[in-house]
C-alpha cells in the first residue's frame, strides 16, 4: 500500500493511503482535513509548493508550517 505523511507543524502527522501519479497534494490536505492558513508554506518533502495540482508518489511527506520570519 502506498502512502505519504501529512502533517500541520506544530500537530499530529497523519499517515494517508494514496494512489500514486493520481493523489494530489491538494486533495491529500483535504482527505487529512487539514487547514492551510493564507500565508503559510505546504512543502513536499522539505521543498516549497506553490502547484497543489501535482501528483504525490510513495513515501513522500507533505508538511504545512508558519513561514520564518526574518531579523
Amino acid at each position: 500500500m502506498d502512502t505519504v505523511k501529512i502533517g500541520k507543524l506544530p500537530g499530529e502527522v497523519k499517515i494517508l493511503n494514496i494512489v500514486p501519479g493520481e493523489t494530489t497534494i491538494e486533495e491529500a490536505i483535504e482527505i487529512a482535513e487539514i487547514d492551510v492558513p493564507q500565508g503559510w508554506e505546504i512543502r513536499v518533502d522539505n521543498r516549497k509548493v506553490t502547484d497543489l495540482s501535482a501528483t504525490l508518489t510513495n513515501g513522500q511527506q507533505i508538511t504545512i508550517l508558519r513561514p520564518a520570519k526574518g531579523n
